[in-house]
């Protein structure tokens, strides 16, 4: 990772992970015939410098050799922000340490699905690199966020909701759940239109 590595004020970027990990992600690249999902995120301030920790991860394996339910971390990078030159930063250094190392190429075109927090930033990278993917936002972050978009009388059922739909089997399953409910907020129209977005409309 070594090449990609900036420490210039503004522009900082400390990309690292560990060796078992790294070969865990391309054992699953290397399986035909499958497509797998990535996910995106960051915590801030994780240093004394307050730099920012972002993250992109293989997640949902389905290989009954033991991958199922698993994530796997590919790349961890220290920037100064969560933004889309970090994300595509960090995508662009695993993508060429990969090749280098293991001859894995193209492996963003197997991407099915993209997990975001709903940052613009990791949503423009993932526009960019998986073109393939349907992206959708982390519903774990949309529960925590709902406080500011839902009236408070209706937190908890939201809440609930957001819970019970995310371990429906399936995609189309889940879209139905949400189109359902979606009637409920016919009053709220800044409501609606945010569930909407974050919950129906996440495809690049």
């Amino acid at each position: 990772f070594e090449k990609h590595r900036e420490v210039s004020g503004e522009h900082t970027f400390i990309p690292f992970n560990n060796w078992h990990a790294l070969v865990a992600g391309v054992e699953c690249m290397r399986r035909d015939g499958q497509d797998y999902k990535v996910i995106l995120d960051s915590t801030f301030k994780v240093t004394t410098q307050k730099l920012v920790l972002i993250c992109v991860a293989l997640a949902g394996i389905h290989w009954d050799g033991g991958w199922m339910g698993t994530c796997i971390p590919l790349i961890f990078a220290l920037c100064n922000r969560e933004n889309t030159e970090a994300y595509q930063h960090a995508i662009e250094c695993i993508t060429d340490y990969i090749r280098d190392q293991f001859h894995v190429t193209g492996w963003y075109d197997r991407v099915s699905h993209c997990y975001i927090d709903g940052h613009g930033g990791s949503l423009s990278a993932c526009t960019e690199w998986f073109q393939f993917a349907r992206i959708i936002r982390c519903l774990q972050h949309i529960r925590q966020n709902c406080v500011k978009r839902v009236p408070r009388r209706m937190v908890r059922q939201f809440q609930k909701d957001v819970e019970f739909s995310a371990f429906l089997p399936s995609l189309l399953l889940f879209d139905a759940f949400w189109q359902n409910n979606i009637e409920r907020f016919e009053q709220l129209p800044k409501t609606k239109q945010w569930i909407l977005f974050t919950l129906l409309n996440t495809s690049g």
